[in-house]
């Protein structure tokens, strides 16, 4: 030590140098008193060798303090804590240089500081300027740790393994420490992670052959988030998660990129954004699996300022992904791109308005099967856009067991039929080559129910008869609040026992009603045309209307097609040939679209001719007791009806046919119990003209009598002009499907 200290009045003038030798550690501790020593370092073991080098320069007084220059070396250290470190340190070297200025700023700077620990080191670096006020620290530090060996200083309910690298440069100051305000720090790293394996609580397991997350504070991207904090990337070959037996998961070559706002600043609104990529991701949970390949997006979430509600955004394009819940679920596709974003707002009470959506979807050669659905659903592709504005839909196809289905169109006023101020309008274009009208209504039987009873707007003229449900079916139930047209295309379809070609029209909903308008196609069995009204108020109690145009058709086709007309005009069964069929008629239906025979209501016209009848016994008796010529000919040249139904009642309307080169003229009533009230007249030849024959009775007792025909009331038959009750009942229909519509 050389240097002089002055006291020439108050003031002490300092100005000293101070120099050491190497001065071996242990040898110091040695010249501490064994007490002291005893105190200040029990169980700890410590080597080195030191080097001290300081100059104190300056005026000591009540206003002022001496300035302090030191370096300090410490090299070949070694200390040793076994109560506390399970390893000693060793190579422990450091030099550090401190200014201490305490009359305005002191710095420290630390040139170096290395220590080992068994398979571990530290290496730390920096300075800290201003110590004793707004402390500017600037550090780098480098670590390398076996956690395998530190384990001790992992908490008791963690258990890590594994090597981990750390590299950071940090800059940052008392202040920003002190308040939690990051927004102009500045640090920077990087954490490597080898042969990770970590344990939390015995019931979370993650292994990693490699881990690797580069952070960055603030981040890079600061403005794009409001009082962004941290860019994080995060990159491995392999990782796989456990949580107890109910969740595993593994990722494959993943990058994950981040950035996320100051969570500790309640001033500021919280947003986070993260990019994504992987090669694959598997993951189950009980009896829940998924899958997919490829996968890369992004995903952010922005809180609005003073307030909780927020924008979420989120983004995939992906190529095989599966998704499978038991039994209950499951969806698979090929390719899968998809774009989500949400504004919430816990102002709206309707779940959808609360998040105000925006979706668009693209996949092809998907599946999905459901347990309440009997058939899986395959997708070839799907490209719709979705909003509370509009829905559009683009180049979607779907198979659904035998059916083929190919959609486009747009839908209007979600935000509206959301709010419930408006229907949810659509219009379609539909096209198939091939549907099954009878798998989807099994398909979906049930679907589209609701609790909500809605007023009958079909009025009958009289009470319609309580009918008993055997058993509780799920019929098709018209959807509410919406007002949705299909134009239709189909080249061949299944609906009950027709099989259809040709299907071209339009397919109305709306409200709670559908609507067939003049639905165009053609079978094996005749030419058809059909406009319809399925109404679903309730399960037991569903409308059908319909206005049914069948050209050259053959009866027995009829007949199969249509069992019910062997009930409405029993004659028909007796006929063999082909017939023009046209009719009008509403009804109620059961549960299991059984007619209920008291609500039908309609008329009916058949014009055939070159008719055969099928019941030689009826024929050969009205033969003989009229003298036809040939009493062994049942061929009926010419045959014109019209036929209405009410109240299980059905009017055969006197029509005229010609049979045997004679005229006849058929009318009368039957009930739907199956019991007769005919009457038959000859009008040709001019002897038999007042001649008449009633048949009455049922089935197994056919009465035949005599009578004289003004007293059977056959005036005016039916020729060839126009099917009034037919026309008329027509027309009801189509104007009820209308005001309907309107």
């Amino acid at each position: 030590m050389i240097g002089k200290v002055s006291m020439p009045n108050d003031d002490i003038n300092i100005d000293l140098d101070l120099n050491t030798n190497t001065l071996i550690v242990e040898e110091l501790i040695e010249l501490v008193p064994a007490s002291m020593r005893e105190e200040l370092l029990d169980g700890i073991d410590v080597k080195g060798e030191l080097q001290l080098a300081a100059k104190v320069e300056g005026v000591y007084n009540e206003n002022s303090m001496p300035v302090v220059n030191a370096e300090l070396e410490y090299n070949k250290g070694e200390i040793s804590m076994p109560e506390m470190l399970p390893y000693p340190i060793t190579n422990f070297n450091t030099s550090i240089k401190a200014d201490i200025d305490l009359n305005n700023k002191s710095d420290v700077y630390l040139n170096y500081l290395n220590a080992n620990m068994s398979n571990s080191s530290l290496a730390l670096s920096g300075t800290v300027k201003d110590v004793m006020d707004k402390m500017y620290c600037n550090l780098n530090l480098k670590a390398n740790a076996d956690l395998d060996e530190l384990q001790s200083f992992v908490p008791e309910d963690i258990k890590a393994n594994g090597n981990v690298k750390l590299n950071v440069n940090a800059n940052v100051n008392k202040r920003q420490l002190d308040n939690m305000d990051f927004s102009k720090a500045k640090v920077k790293g990087n954490l490597e992670w080898n042969a990770m394996d970590v344990v939390y609580c015995d019931t979370i397991n993650v292994k990693a052959d490699k881990l690797n997350v580069d952070f960055t504070l603030p981040n890079a991207a600061s403005e794009e988030l409001t009082n962004s904090l941290m860019a994080i990337n995060i990159e491995g070959d392999d990782l796989d998660a456990k949580v107890a037996d109910m969740i595993v998961a593994s990722l494959e070559d993943y990058s994950l990129k981040a950035q996320i706002s100051n969570i500790l600043d309640e001033k500021a609104p919280m947003a986070v954004y993260a990019d994504y990529n992987f090669s694959r991701i598997d993951a189950s949970m009980d009896d829940m699996t998924f899958f997919t390949e490829n996968p890369k997006g992004s995903v952010a979430m922005y809180m609005k300022e003073n307030s909780n509600d927020a924008s979420y955004i989120a983004v995939y394009n992906g190529d095989s992904l599966s998704f499978n819940m038991g039994e209950e679920m499951s969806f698979a596709t090929e390719k899968l791109d998809f774009n989500v974003s949400a504004n919430y707002d816990d102002d709206q009470e309707d779940l959808l308005l609360q998040w105000n959506p925006h979706a668009g979807i693209q996949l092809n050669k998907a599946v999905f099967s459901m347990s309440d659905i009997s058939t899986p659903v395959y997708i070839p592709s799907i490209d719709f856009q979705y909003d509370t504005a509009g829905i559009d839909i683009k180049n979607s196809s779907i198979l659904l067991a035998d059916s083929d289905f190919e959609l486009q169109g747009k839908f209007t006023n979600v935000d509206e039929f959301l709010r419930k101020e408006a229907l949810l309008k659509g219009k379609l274009d539909f096209t198939s080559r091939y549907t099954n009208v009878n798998q989807i209504m099994d398909i979906f039987s049930g679907m589209g129910d609701t609790t909500l009873v809605a007023e009958d707007e079909i009025v009958m003229t009289d009470t319609v008869v309580a009918e008993t449900i055997v058993k509780e079916d799920d019929p098709f139930m018209v959807p509410l609040g919406v007002d949705i047209t299909l134009n239709t295309k189909i080249e061949k379809a299944d609906a009950g026992n027709l099989s259809l070609t040709n299907v071209v029209g339009g397919i109305t909903v709306k409200n709670g009603v559908m609507v067939l308008q003049e639905m165009g196609f053609t079978s094996d069995a005749a030419t058809m045309e059909l406009t319809a009204m399925y109404k679903s108020s309730r399960k037991n109690h569903l409308f059908l209307g319909f206005d049914f145009h069948l050209l050259d058709i053959d009866i027995a086709e009829m007949i199969a097609l249509i069992p019910e007309l062997d009930t409405v005009v029993p004659m028909l069964s007796s006929f063999a040939g082909k017939a023009e069929f046209h009719i009008a008629a509403e009804t109620y239906l059961k549960s299991n679209y059984e007619l209920k025979m008291s609500t039908l209501r309609g008329a009916t016209a058949i014009h055939g001719k070159d008719l055969v009848i099928l019941d030689n016994k009826t024929y050969k008796k009205i033969g003989r007791m009229l003298g036809f010529k040939n009493k062994e000919n049942n061929k009926i040249d010419n045959f014109n009806a019209e036929i209405t139904v009410f109240k299980n009642e059905v009017d055969v309307y006197p029509t005229l046919i010609t049979v045997d080169k004679y005229q006849a003229i058929v009318g009368g009533r039957h009930n739907l119990d199956m019991t007769f009230d005919y009457k038959l007249g000859m009008s040709n030849p001019w002897f038999l003209r007042r001649v008449g024959i009633t048949i009455s009775g049922d089935n197994d007792d056919m009465k035949f009598r005599f009578k004289g025909k003004r007293n059977i009331g056959l005036e005016n038959p039916k020729g060839k002009e126009e099917d009034v009750h037919l026309v008329k009942e027509a027309l009801r229909l189509k104007d009820l499907i209308y005001q309907t519509l309107k």
